[in-house]
């Protein structure tokens, strides 16, 4: 799976319809008295967009792009006309002061955008991914600033300097929603014929993607897969991997589009001497000794991603 950047048609956009999904479970007893678990921190945004398609032309459109994205394999931006601003009514001009990001604290230069849904006391925070490119704004401590960068597929903002402690960090900005179609869509894109130029679809389902970034194709899942490697190997990556040689480095995959947790590999030294691991620049991750084992994860370390050697 990865991510696409080529946003959702915007004519058949406009006449669709969509909403929030929980996932909840309600256990009901026989007594009435209900039991209910929330299965997500956050609501999940899907979408109907097959009411969008009024023309022939729109039919075509959409086979094609369908076919692009793999059916439900790859992300696509996709732009929600009832709810694309972080603006009070989710459809205004974005101002610098929309959404509180967090209190600066003199060393983290980074902040995730994202909106907040409902009331102070019990909304909930959407985490915005997908920023529209150049409608980005911010402030300090209500102070409009330009001095920032902004992840084009992330969603943070990365400050030049490290607001002050204290300062409150606030900005808004338009965006765009990362979904997937759904698996209706995946097993079967069913077009009917009505009449000669004439024809729709009974299923266009579209579904958030809560984690859009996207996943090297060779990415090992894991399993009971055991290869021997020497040392000096680069771009080592998804496996239960016994180094044999001791004479040089394991060099990591770049971390740029790989997710963060793990564990990514389980490093084992069946040699005679430590053995070096380092990140894609060279920097030492650390060192595994003789007949030693380590975990390989990948955590946020102020904001930017880390191998972690354990």
């Amino acid at each position: 799976m990865g991510f696409h950047n080529e946003l959702f048609p915007t004519k058949i956009g406009y006449g669709t319809r969509g909403g929030f999904s929980w996932g909840a479970i309600i256990h009901e007893l026989d007594s009435g008295a209900e039991q209910r678990i929330q299965r997500k921190s956050i609501f999940r945004k899907v979408y109907d967009v097959s009411i969008g398609i009024r023309d022939i032309a729109d039919l075509s459109t959409m086979r094609h792009f369908v076919a692009a994205r793999r059916g439900a394999v790859h992300t696509f931006p996709y732009s929600d006309w009832q709810d694309y601003s972080t603006a009070a009514d989710d459809r205004g001009t974005p101002s610098e002061t929309d959404q509180n990001l967090g209190l600066g604290d003199a060393f983290n230069k980074d902040f995730q955008l994202s909106k907040r849904y409902g009331d102070v006391n019990y909304g909930v925070y959407w985490n915005i991914k997908l920023p529209v490119p150049g409608t980005v704004v911010a402030a300090l401590d209500g102070t409009p600033t330009t001095a920032f960068t902004v992840g084009a597929e992330t969603g943070i903002i990365t400050f030049n300097s490290a607001p002050g402690s204290g300062v409150t960090v606030t900005a808004g900005c338009e965006f765009y929603v990362p979904v997937r179609f759904s698996n209706g869509v995946d097993e079967l894109f069913q077009i009917t014929a009505a009449e000669f130029n004439v024809g729709d679809v009974e299923e266009l389902g579209m579904i958030e993607d809560l984690d859009p970034t996207p996943i090297d194709d060779e990415y090992d899942y894991g399993g009971a897969g055991e290869i021997a490697i020497p040392s000096g190997t680069s771009g080592l990556l998804g496996r239960m991997t016994t180094v044999t040689d001791d004479t040089g480095s394991i060099q990591l995959a770049a971390v740029a589009n790989l997710p963060v947790g793990g564990p990514y590999a389980c490093i084992y030294n069946a040699d005679s001497g430590s053995v070096d691991v380092l990140d894609e620049n060279g920097g030492s991750v650390g060192s595994v000794g003789t007949g030693a084992a380590k975990t390989l994860w990948l955590m946020l370390n102020g904001g930017n991603k880390a191998w972690l050697l354990v």
